[in-house]
């Protein structure tokens, strides 16, 4: 039983999480993507995370509940590791005015603090590892499972709902702004209700 989609104000909606019968089990379709067709696979991939984006976040959530409940330190010390890593790329490659004249009047703080960071880097090495694992491995079977779905009627009028931009969900979101846009023509959807 699929409950009902959630949103807020700004029209961005989250979809019904997708009944465990339609993601995987009986009336789940699932074949080998067309390798030699990259663009008929990455469709078939995109149409899959706009549909089922919130079992996939679902399952995003439980990976990383389950590794931070297991390994609690661990994880707590490698997100500490990974926020430091980005704040040092950050401030190291920083075009601003006032962090290039702090490189170069206190070179050697920099050069001190660089080997700070990467002596701290090598300690928390095995830590930053357990924060990024529940991440990988999710990533690995939403893809996985994204590439081998094939879609459904019910599947392919959502997704050009989303094309439309009649309902925004985070997927959507999430893809647009990694540069990935949604976009459709007229004659794309009057094609796919043919069908």
């Amino acid at each position: 039983m699929a409950a009902r989609g959630t949103g807020d104000p700004n029209g961005t909606k989250l979809p019904p999480f997708r009944n465990m019968q339609d993601f995987c089990l009986d009336s789940a379709r699932f074949q080998v993507p067309p390798f030699n067709d990259q663009e008929r696979w990455a469709n078939r991939v995109v149409n899959n995370l706009l549909y089922y984006q919130t079992n996939y976040f679902t399952i995003l959530l439980a990976a990383v509940l389950l590794i931070g409940i297991m390994s609690a330190s661990n994880f707590l010390y490698g997100f500490i590791g990974t926020l430091c890593l980005m704040m040092a790329i950050v401030m190291g490659t920083s075009k601003h005015h006032a962090m290039r004249e702090l490189r170069r009047s206190k070179m050697w703080a920099f050069v001190l603090a660089e080997a700070f960071l990467a002596y701290s880097m090598y300690s928390l090495l095995r830590p930053m590892a357990i924060f990024a694992f529940p991440f990988a491995i999710s990533v690995a079977c939403i893809f996985v499972h994204a590439s081998l779905r094939t879609r459904n009627l019910k599947n392919r009028v959502v997704n050009k709902m989303e094309q439309l931009g009649v309902k925004r969900s985070p997927m959507g979101i999430l893809m647009g702004m990694t540069g990935y846009e949604v976009q459709l023509r007229a004659e794309d959807l009057l094609d796919e209700l043919k069908k």
